[in-house]
């Protein structure tokens, strides 16, 4: 009799466990299925983010230097400017000065607006700062061949600063250039938005037409030295190139998903990276959450 039920008791523990290994089959395969639509997933909204945050940059980017190349058209068009140009030192009073503050004022970003006469000198700066001559600057013989140009980024002769050049032509009635007046950005304050539109995961690179480093959200960009070369990575020459997409590419010795694409006003390249291990941390967390249910779901 004893036999019996333990040959009935093993019977039952052995279908019981065949039940749940026919059981468990579709619900690892449903929960492979549903890794692999987690991985699929998982890349594109990467993807989508990633893009977003670099036509974010390619906006902030349009905006300044349409509104300060906007400014500087008024400003040179307006005839205290032109009378103070053609004018000589003695004839000069405090109203192109006073013209200039109260322009600068518009932006309010507490960067520097300048006005430079056909020798190079400056004449009125409003930051107060020493008046230096630029005639060795290239965007000088940009603005004497009467060009609107933006400058490769400089260090500044005044204040020892990265700064980009927005300069506009001031031309006399016969359309001959008497002067410029330009606007130094201080490109710092693109580094501080570079910085706050990235996160842990997420990275953000602004790279000069040289295919040198400008801004980087990740770490400071202060001295030459950080201006580092990215001439290396194939996206930054297509970049530069003016083409622009997604490509997954090894970026500091990380696997990576990267966007990048040219700013078409500045020519600089803007990049945006997110490692790929931050998005299998995020997959791994979700195939244990539903592994787990699955195996409660066979217990119960």
């Amino acid at each position: 009799m004893d036999m019996k039920i333990k040959l009935s008791l093993s019977f039952k523990t052995k279908l019981l466990a065949l039940f749940m290994l026919i059981s468990a089959v579709p619900l690892v395969l449903a929960i492979m299925l549903n890794s692999l639509n987690m991985i699929a997933d998982a890349q594109q909204n990467i993807e989508k983010d990633i893009e977003l945050r670099n036509r974010i940059v390619q906006e902030k980017i349009n905006e300044l230097y349409e509104k300060n190349f906007d400014v500087l058209r008024v400003l040179a068009c307006t005839p205290i400017t032109k009378h103070y140009l053609l004018s000589s030192s003695e004839m000069r009073d405090g109203a192109m000065e006073h013209l200039m503050m109260k322009t600068n004022s518009i932006l309010k970003d507490n960067n520097n607006l300048i006005i430079t006469d056909t020798k190079g000198n400056q004449l009125i700066r409003t930051d107060g700062f020493t008046l230096v001559n630029v005639l060795h600057r290239k965007y000088f013989w940009e603005a004497m061949a009467g060009k609107e140009a933006i400058s490769k980024v400089l260090v500044s002769y005044a204040t020892g600063r990265f700064i980009s050049v927005v300069e506009v032509p001031v031309l006399d009635n016969d359309n001959k250039t008497i002067g410029f007046v330009q606007r130094d950005y201080e490109l710092s304050s693109l580094q501080e938005f570079v910085h706050s539109l990235a996160t842990e995961q997420t990275y953000v690179m602004v790279i000069d037409k040289t295919g040198h480093v400008l801004a980087h959200s990740s770490r400071k960009v202060e001295t030459e030295a950080d201006r580092t070369d990215e001439n290396a990575y194939e996206f930054v020459a297509k970049a530069l190139n003016g083409e622009f997409g997604h490509v997954r590419d090894i970026f500091e010795g990380e696997d990576s998903f990267i966007f990048y694409s040219r700013n078409s006003i500045t020519g600089w390249a803007i990049i945006t990276i997110q490692p790929e291990k931050f998005v299998k941390n995020h997959i791994y967390r979700r195939a244990i959450i539903a592994f787990s249910f699955g195996i409660f779901m066979l217990i119960i």
